[in-house]
């Protein structure tokens, strides 16, 4: 089990890698060659040969929405590009709980996380990929994905000696809270930096969310192993390894350093 967990893990850093990759490509059209570009080209086929098949069914689910909402929509084809990236980001969460044996927090946790990563791949594909409404819908599909681990976190995970408010509300301002005070930050200046032209501002943006996102959970993961009570016979560097939030951190870290290094190699 622990050898399927191991090239599971390897296999999602490297597909997160590739995918992320491949988005910023259409973000800045770089044009890469080399081994790179036959690996994006491979992925966008993969992307094309697994997910073609249910656009048709996409369109007909926004056509049905636009018509009560009385708007036009349109589904760019950039949506596979955002869905995946969005999926191994959530399906990281939830292998990382299942490693820890929190089996029906994960079933649960997955069931939400498919619906949000559907809604906002919808919400943000009817923008072009370099329009700046992309990236505050991904920011609050990731305040969505965070709402709904801090409430079944508190309903699955009670925490000894707290009831369930105080476990949801320290979830909350840890993880939640943090998210919109960093995430507006970053989008603020985004906002500002696209306004004064500044060339590749879109990238930047996402890059910086991303990032911001890891060491949210990187320090959220510190502050446990620091300040909560030590069980017997554990050490605080077993305990940070061993946490959720801290894996999960470390993983969005590693995706975009390799993806970013990967696209200026190539």
């Amino acid at each position: 089990m622990k050898l399927f967990f191991n090239t599971l893990k390897v296999m999602s850093f490297l597909a997160a890698i590739v995918a992320l990759a491949s988005y910023l490509d259409t973000y800045i059209q770089l044009g890469v060659g080399g081994v790179l570009g036959k690996v994006l080209e491979g992925y966008r086929r993969w992307l094309e040969f697994f997910l073609g098949p249910i656009e048709p069914f996409l369109r007909d689910l926004l056509r049905t929405i636009a018509n009560r909402l009385n708007v036009q929509l349109q589904l760019y084809p950039h949506w596979k590009e955002l869905f995946v990236p969005i999926a191994l980001y959530f399906g990281r969460d939830i292998s990382t709980n299942l490693s820890l044996r929190r089996t029906s927090f994960a079933i649960v946790l997955a069931f939400f996380y498919l619906a949000i990563a559907v809604a906002v791949t919808l919400a943000a594909a009817t923008f072009s990929a370099a329009d700046p409404a992309v990236i505050v819908i991904l920011f609050f599909g990731f305040v969505l994905g965070s709402l709904a681990n801090a409430f079944w976190n508190a309903t699955l995970l009670p925490v000894a000696g707290q009831n369930w408010t105080r476990t949801f509300w320290w979830h909350f301002k840890t993880r939640i809270l943090v998210s919109i005070l960093l995430g507006g930050a970053v989008l603020f200046f985004g906002a500002w930096t696209i306004r004064q032209g500044v060339v590749g501002a879109h990238v930047f943006l996402l890059v910086a969310l991303l990032i911001l996102i890891a060491l949210r959970d990187i320090l959220v993961g510190l502050w446990v192993a620091m300040f909560r009570p030590l069980p017997p016979g554990m050490t605080y560097q077993t305990r940070l390894t061993g946490l959720g939030s801290f894996q999960l951190g470390i993983a969005v870290l590693i995706v975009v350093v390799g993806a970013v290094v990967g696209l200026m190699l190539g």
